[in-house]
């Protein structure tokens, strides 16, 4: 290769010399004009970068087809489905009668039945629509909250019935 400065290469209006001096990294290579940087540091660095970004896709896709995965999605979802079955009986019964309101809220401070005590933050991190607390809302229900509005579903059911009748 030819030996060409910088000053001269860009005077030329090259877009690389060679001074003929290693990089830090011991590399004999052509430069870049505008920032100085050595050509097979660049290679080096884009090559790395597409290794690690492979490595985590073939990760990802290796988790997602994974049996154990799989069956953990569905075991989930398996327990949730029948955790909402569960809860709207127990909102269909708190919103026909008064003596069901009152059956329903000594049915949880009891603990007759056992929600999941969740930080909203926690059922973020954890994919959920919905958490629990185990504290009452400001109109003295203890139900599930939404996560993306901290909205109580009891108040909510209680606004649509409002509402429609």
């Amino acid at each position: 290769m030819e030996i060409i400065s910088k000053k001269s290469a860009l005077e030329g209006g090259l877009s690389r010399y060679y001074t003929g001096i290693p990089c830090k990294r011991k590399h004999l290579s052509e430069r870049r004009t505008h920032n100085g940087t050595c050509i097979k540091c660049i290679n080096e660095k884009l090559k790395s970068r597409r290794k690690k970004a492979n490595t985590r896709k073939r990760a990802y896709e290796t988790r997602k087809t994974s049996i154990a995965f799989i069956s953990y999605k569905l075991r989930r979802s398996e327990i949730d489905k029948a955790r909402r079955k569960e809860v709207n009986e127990l909102f269909k019964l708190a919103f026909t009668s008064e003596e069901a309101k009152e059956n329903y809220k000594t049915i949880f401070s009891e603990g007759k039945y056992e929600m999941e005590k969740i930080a909203r933050m926690n059922a973020m991190n954890m994919g959920r629509k919905r958490y629990y607390t185990g504290v009452p809302c400001v109109h003295g229900h203890l139900s599930e909250r939404l996560v993306n509005g901290y909205g109580c579903l009891a108040c909510m059911a209680e606004k649509r019935k409002s509402v429609i009748g």
